[in-house]
């Protein structure tokens, strides 16, 4: 009870300071599994910040928020999930499952952690696929992370500029 009532209050936007209050496997699982999708966002979020950093038990944990029916408890699961993982090889497998959600809010989670000038081409690349999406904010996005890169992008693209990468300062 105490931690459902520690969880909903996060959920709240009551500032708890995570190094004064610790919480517990059991008590983020239960949260996970709570009725209330505030308290299973508020778990997620607690996950985040205390849970382990190997991505096949991060997934095995948040199994069952990756698939809420709540499109914001998924995002909140996919970030958690991105936020483990330093192999671009395993980013780009994650990312593009997840860019494939129903939800734009799921895509944006997604897409948020593709960070073309970071992991290269294929970031790019997928980044390119959200161009035409459906979601205004998943298309303005993806623009912006492009232009973070703008060579990398035009790789992406399959295209060259006029003056290489000069003529994309022009």
């Amino acid at each position: 009870r105490q931690a459902r009532d520690l969880l909903a209050a996060i959920a709240r936007g009551v500032e708890i300071d995570p190094d004064l209050v610790a919480l517990s496997t059991e008590q983020i699982d239960a949260g996970l599994g709570a009725q209330d999708a505030a308290v299973r966002l508020a778990a997620v979020r607690a996950f985040g910040r205390a849970s382990p950093r190997d991505l096949a038990a991060r997934k095995t944990r948040l199994a069952s928020a990756l698939t809420d029916s709540d499109p914001a408890i998924r995002a909140a699961a996919v970030g958690a999930v991105l936020d483990t993982l330093a192999s671009p090889q395993l980013l780009m497998q994650e990312c593009r499952a997840h860019l494939a959600d129903a939800s734009p809010r799921v895509r944006l989670a997604a897409l948020a952690k593709l960070i073309p000038a970071r992991w290269g081409n294929e970031a790019a690349a997928l980044v390119v696929e959200r161009l035409p999406d459906p979601d205004p904010q998943v298309r303005r996005l993806a623009a912006a992370r492009l232009g973070e890169n703008a060579e990398g992008s035009w790789r992406a693209l399959g295209v060259r500029p006029e003056g290489g990468a000069a003529g994309l300062a022009a």
